[in-house]
């Protein structure tokens, strides 16, 4: 005798038999019994969930010879025909294969026809998202204005693909997952039929497996009842299925709490080895250790209340202690964004392994010869700051790898700059008279201090040529004596000097407070014209010293269709501006190899901007040094595992570089 399976011999014949579905069972059965029947019904949801299985039981449901009923009675020659897929009146079409815009002409010229036997003529329509689009539109009207004895089920696992003029017409059911805890009980009813004893924790495994699938678990409990063995339980639902057992995550566990990445690589070969099924395994890592997350952080009640079993809760509980929430929290968070990756790559053992590698050494992947000291006098992590005192570098706020963050800047400034810092900024001594003369008479026409384009007194002063940033004066703040105010030229050429942002500046206050200030235009009372003409000579060479706005050559050169594109000149940083070569710093050795593949075209496009010939010099920045020859210190270099972790993590591939 054939055999025949537990989903073809256990399928429900009653909504009341069906597992889970509760609002579309509540919701066909009043329909059916109060014979109020739309003329379209679109069911979608995942795979073995119950959608043809209510198809077919509304079906039955309309053209029982009892009707209107809330149930079919399944006794009748309707219901018996139906069911063995006989009766005139109820056609199941299958999309897969029916797909074309003649079948759907074909169908829509049988509509026409009223039922031979039945109450309503039904189309069961399943797949139906593999119709063509034209098949659709050539349903429209028909659906739009059917017969009064017409009704059309389409059965999807894709709703995305279905036109909306389509969904407007039907009523639209969403069929959820089944939990664990239903299709736990489904299978328990079913196995009591069959008089197999089984174990709870077993089901939960094949329910979870199932992925919140009815007929998918009905086929693993087929696929476990054909080992042989006289009973369900826990070791031969794993043997069969290919899942971890409990003594293989607790090996997983302890070499990762004790960052051994030599016994996680182990771990993978001996999984591969077994032929565990690898997407499983991800899935239930991610469950325990979220519930080892809570467990640290809630207590054992609240997890138990989550569904999670006792025996995973005592299990779970011998191994919370040994991580910290912070390490559970990112292990967490990195299994579920490489979930995906794991499952979907050519070569998912070697993903595995790269993954759990990872997971062993995530406390070391940031080793601390690459975390920068302090500067001396910057105030401790948690220390208030005090006010008015100067904000260490990197601390201008935003996550690495933001503008302004830490590891946008260089991690430790020159010691001169952390000293001059850390002083407070005193007022320069009034600067040497220049060469040119200052008329007696305009100088005391003019106000004591020049104002600035935005009505503000210019209070920056001429520095020495011969002052030393670490000399700086600490002596009182002293008033800075009269002296003329520029012409309108001259107040122009100060408005853009201030307009464009220096960025070499922001690196560290100091370099702010010490800058020095254009000297004093004298100005002469004969000719304005020929004035205004020296001052812009003689500032001349201050305005090629400053450098562009970044942000702004960014916006002009996403222009270009053929320049350097945008993403790597915002990673790029402008130091200074020496004549008309424009100094850049690079944070990586694969950036920097980038830039001077665009050199040509980024200067090209930087002259245009500009309105003159610039030249541009690229550099790794002090960041990028650090790392590199943190690579090569002995903490790192004698570790190959963390030396591999770099180069992957960093892009070091020499091939890749000389491409």
């Amino acid at each position: 005798m054939k055999h025949i399976s537990l989903a073809t011999r256990y399928r429900p014949q009653l909504f009341s038999e069906v597992a889970g579905q509760d609002l579309i069972k509540t919701v066909l059965s009043r329909a059916a019994a109060e014979d109020r029947v739309a003329p379209g019904y679109l069911f979608s949801g995942t795979r073995g969930v119950g959608k043809t299985t209510l198809a077919r039981i509304f079906a039955r449901a309309l053209n029982c010879e009892h009707a209107p009923c809330a149930e079919p009675c399944n006794a009748c020659e309707q219901c018996r025909r139906i069911t063995e897929g006989t009766h005139p009146d109820v056609v199941e079409i299958d999309g897969a294969s029916n797909n074309k815009v003649d079948d759907a002409r074909a169908l829509r010229e049988n509509v026409g026809f009223a039922p031979m036997e039945g109450r309503y003529k039904i189309f069961i329509i399943d797949e139906a998202h593999m119709l063509t689009p034209q098949a659709f539109n050539a349903l429209l009207k028909t659906l739009e204005e059917p017969p009064p004895h017409v009704v059309f089920i389409f059965a999807t696992t894709e709703i995305h693909k279905f036109l909306p003029t389509i969904l407007s017409r039907c009523q639209v059911f969403s069929f959820r997952h089944l939990t664990e805890e239903t299709i736990t009980a489904h299978l328990g009813k079913i196995l009591n039929l069959e008089g197999i004893p089984f174990e709870d924790s077993a089901l939960h495994l094949i329910a979870r497996r199932a992925a919140g699938s009815a007929r998918d678990s009905m086929s693993l409990l087929d696929q476990v009842l054909s080992y042989g063995t006289e009973s369900v339980n826990n070791d031969t639902v794993r043997t069969v299925l290919g899942l971890a057992g409990m003594d293989a995550l607790a090996t997983l566990f302890d070499a990762l709490a004790r960052h051994d990445c030599a016994a996680a690589a182990m771990f993978t070969k001996e999984l591969v080895s077994r032929e565990v099924d690898i997407g499983f395994f991800l899935r239930e890592l991610v469950d325990h250790f979220r519930s080892l997350f809570l467990l640290r952080q809630c207590g054992r009640e609240p997890v138990a209340q989550l569904g999670v079993s006792n025996v995973e809760l005592d299990f779970l509980s011998g191994f919370a202690s040994r991580f910290s929430p912070s390490y559970l929290h990112a292990a967490w968070q990195m299994l579920i964004n490489s979930h995906r990756s794991v499952t979907t790559s050519p070569e998912p053992a070697s993903a595995l392994d790269l993954l759990l590698v990872n997971l062993a050494l995530l406390p070391q992947l940031l080793p601390a010869s690459l975390v920068p000291e302090a500067p001396a006098g910057a105030p401790q992590i948690g220390s208030p700051v005090q006010s008015g005192s100067p904000a260490p570098a990197g601390s201008a706020g935003g996550y690495a790898g933001s503008p302004g963050g830490p590891a946008a800047r260089p991690a430790q400034q020159p010691a001169d700059m952390a000293e001059a810092a850390q002083r407070p900024v005193a007022a320069r001594p009034a600067a040497a008279p220049q060469a040119q003369p200052i008329q007696p008479a305009r100088s005391q026409e003019r106000p004591a201090a020049s104002p600035m384009p935005n009505g503000m007194p210019d209070k920056r002063e001429a520095a020495p040529e011969n002052f030393s940033k670490a000399q700086a004066p600490t002596a009182p703040e002293q008033t800075r004596p009269a002296q003329p105010s520029p012409s309108e030229a001259s107040q122009r050429l100060q408005s853009q000097s201030q307009a464009a942002p220096v960025r070499a500046s922001d690196k560290n206050p100091a370099d702010r407070a010490f800058a020095p200030s254009p000297a004093p235009v004298s100005l002469s009372d004969d000719d304005d014209e020929e004035s205004d003409e020296a001052e812009y000579e003689s500032m001349g060479q201050d305005l090629g010293s400053l450098l562009p706005d970044w942000n702004a050559f960014t916006d002009f050169a996403s222009s270009d269709r053929d320049g350097v594109p945008p993403y790597i000149l915002k990673a790029l940083r402008c130091v200074s501006m020496q004549g008309d070569t424009l100094q850049i710093e690079c944070d990586s050795e694969s950036l920097l190899a980038t830039a001077k593949r665009s050199q040509a075209s980024l200067e090209a496009t930087l002259s245009r901007f500009m309105g003159r010939s610039v030249r541009t010099s690229f550099s790794l920045s002090e960041d990028g040094r650090n790392r590199n020859q943190a690579l090569h210190t002995p903490p790192v270099f004698d570790r190959p595992e963390l030396r591999n972790c770099f180069e992957i993590l960093h892009a070091r591939v020499d091939r890749v570089q000389q491409l």
